[in-house]
């Protein structure tokens, strides 16, 4: 792990060259707002229509959802690794055959973790059922267990992208523990929060909550703009924050 200067600066100037990296390419965001655009409604299909399980258009949906899920994973792994080796432009929607080559290992990591993170919330309401009167503990438990787990699953999938994808990095626990360390708390803090609410965005505009389920045309430009910006800035301060 490279430690050239960026240790020296401060949150802010982390922060600003984030956002400025954000919002230095519209194209970028545009083009990735429209997949995550694409991506949302297909998925909202998916949900809707899942009964329908041997129907042609689900079974093509499900197909667009795993390409475009991959192709989202594979640009996301590319905003780290340009970061990590100096661009200071979003990377361009090009070498796609190398970008799904990238977001298939990416998405079998993050589902690796996220298996895990679902094991502990099974386990826990299999818990709640024996032992109702320690729902409290369990709940509390299952929240830093499932917390820790997801964060180590930022540092796989950062290490990942310092090891030009090679898979077997997601999984050297020693090293990944040694980053998130060095990265140091309250910056893993921050980034764990906007990475929460990247998350939050796309799962309830996927699913059409809340404010989302009466205005679709607030769903629409959070899916073509703030969405893509969020991950865009997350994935960027994340990589710095390691350096």
């Amino acid at each position: 792990m490279t430690k050239a200067g960026i240790k020296h600066i401060s949150y802010w100037n982390l922060f600003k060259n984030s956002i400025k990296y954000a919002l230095s390419d519209w194209v970028a965001i545009l083009i990735f707002g429209v997949i995550l655009l694409i991506l949302s409604n297909f998925e909202y299909y998916v949900l809707v229509n899942y009964r329908y399980l041997f129907s042609k258009r689900l079974i093509v949906a499900i197909i667009l959802v795993i390409f475009l899920s991959v192709l989202e994973s594979g640009y996301s792994f590319k905003i780290l690794e340009d970061s990590i080796h100096g661009s200071k432009k979003p990377p361009l929607f090009s070498h796609y055959k190398e970008m799904l080559h990238h977001g298939i290992k990416d998405s079998i990591v993050a589902l690796f973790y996220l298996g895990i993170i679902a094991f502990i919330i099974i386990l826990a309401i299999f818990l709640d059922t024996i032992l109702p009167h320690e729902i409290f503990i369990i709940s509390i438990l299952a929240i830093l267990f499932g917390g820790y787990i997801f964060l180590y699953m930022l540092g796989a999938l950062l290490n990942l992208a310092y090891n030009e994808g090679k898979f077997k990095s997601a999984f050297d626990f020693k090293t990944i523990k040694q980053m998130l360390k060095e990265i140091g708390f309250f910056r893993i803090l921050v980034i764990y929060i906007f990475g929460l609410i990247a998350e939050y965005l796309i799962l309830v505009s996927i699913l059409h909550l809340g404010i989302f389920a009466e205005n679709s045309i607030l769903s629409f430009l959070v899916n073509l703009l703030l969405t893509p910006f969020v991950v865009i800035f997350t994935e960027r301060l994340f990589a710095l924050s390691s350096l």
